[in-house]
């Protein structure tokens, strides 16, 4: 309390003016005093904060009711897409069979999908590719070990591309330098997806079930890749010359690096071939010896002839021998085309005829595929020949074993003869 006001207070006591108060009454208001002042400094220990009595004011309990339900359905929302992000997350590495491939699939639908609606053509395309490259990885993983899965996956791979394509090519309407910058990144993935491809092509050549098939799946989407990256080089052209003529280097010099190791693999082919052929002739020399010895033997022998259906090791089928040496000397007449046609299309890109270089790049490609069939052609007769004689050595055990009892006396006998040839054949 100040001093002036004590002052006042004491003044108003001394002053007998209006007479003295009565003792009873100054008891009772003291004590009336006393406890409104206690009962005040209870509310204000109480009381709420300023801002909240504003909020209150602000927003009514009858409003908050609804928010307050909204905020419970946002959480549980929040909850719900935290769990799926750590699944997508859980899943970037899966493989096709693992449990979380198909949300690792759903997961780059739904971008795709969120991608095309707003109309964002850029992020489209990028996720298209990035799909296609995961898809290329897989096979290369899976190649080996799963590679009768190799062809739903490859048939997704396509589908990737074909989106990235279309993109592309609407954004060529309206944009052609956008386009351009697209396409170049559309071939820098395609390059990665063609050697993951390549290596996952060598894996399966190592598997004994399902080679055939999953080779033919890849040499397929080999060829699909690398049609979208000559057609991307192509957009490239109309948008930005100079890059251009620097991916068709790029690309010509990949496809004379492929060239390279395709007559590598074909003179091993040809080394392989040219062995089978001589065993081939020393085989048959051999049998047409032993015929003229088993003749002789037969002719003064009273034992029954025994035909023998045998082909030697060594021998390959009539005409087959020819027909690889045909296809080695066409694959290899290819390899030399694809050596010019490189040439061709590096002088084609100095001149600036810059789409007839890429048409150039097409044909090469072509050639390239026909080619690497040729090879692979041969890699599969030359493969089957050394299986062979162990099937051989099983199959004359199996007459003798069955019980023919008409030609009893002949099995008998047969012994005999063979025991008598062997011994003339020694001599």
């Amino acid at each position: 309390m100040s001093n002036e006001m004590k002052a006042q207070f004491e003044a108003l006591k001394r002053d007998t003016r209006y007479g003295a108060p009565k003792a009873a009454w100054v008891k009772e208001t003291r004590a009336a005093l006393l406890s409104d002042i206690s009962q005040n400094k209870k509310t204000a220990h109480t009381a709420q904060p300023s801002w909240s009595v504003s909020f209150s004011y602000l927003f009514p309990q009858s409003m908050l009711a609804p928010v307050r339900s909204l905020a419970v359905v946002a959480l549980v929302i929040g909850l719900a897409v935290g769990g799926w992000l750590t699944s997508v997350s859980a899943s970037t590495n899966s493989l096709p069979g693992d449990l979380l491939y198909g949300v690792k699939l759903a997961s780059e639908k739904t971008q795709l999908t969120v991608a095309k609606v707003t109309g964002n053509k850029e992020s489209a395309v990028q996720i298209s590719l990035k799909s296609a490259s995961n898809r290329a990885s897989e096979i290369k993983q899976i190649a080996k070990k799963q590679p009768k899965e190799v062809q739903k996956v490859k048939e997704s791979l396509e589908k990737n591309l074909s989106d990235a394509a279309e993109d592309v090519a609407d954004m060529r309407q309206t944009d052609v330098t956008k386009a351009a910058a697209l396409a170049k990144e559309m071939t820098e993935t395609t390059a990665v997806i063609s050697g993951n491809l390549r290596d996952a092509a060598k894996e399966v050549e190592k598997t004994e079930e399902g080679n055939e098939e999953a080779t033919k799946e890849i040499v397929e989407a080999s060829k699909t890749v690398e049609d979208a990256e000559i057609e991307a080089i192509g957009v490239v052209v109309e948008g930005n010359p100079e890059e251009a003529k620097e991916l068709i280097a790029k690309k010509t010099e990949s496809l004379l690096g492929e060239n390279e190791e395709a007559k590598l693999e074909l003179e091993q082919l040809e080394k392989s071939l040219e062995e089978k052929k001589t065993a081939s002739e020393e085989g048959e020399e051999t049998a047409t010896e032993e015929s003229i010895v088993v003749e002789e033997v037969l002719a003064t022998s009273t034992v029954p002839e025994v035909v023998s259906t045998t082909t030697p090791a060594g021998e390959m089928e009539e005409g087959v021998i020819e027909k690889l040496e045909e296809t080695s000397k066409i694959a290899k007449d290819q390899t030399l085309q694809i050596d010019e046609g490189a040439k061709e299309t590096l002088i084609l890109s100095e001149d600036q005829q810059l789409q007839e270089a890429v048409e150039k790049l097409k044909q090469l490609g072509d050639i390239k595929e026909e080619t690497q069939e040729a090879i692979g052609e041969l890699k599969e007769q030359l493969n089957i020949e050394p299986e062979q004689p162990p099937v051989e050595e099983e199959s004359p055990q199996e007459p003798t074993e069955e019980p023919v009892v008409e030609e009893e006396p002949v099995q008998t006998e047969a012994p005999e003869a063979i025991a008598e040839i062997e011994e003339t054949v020694s001599e």
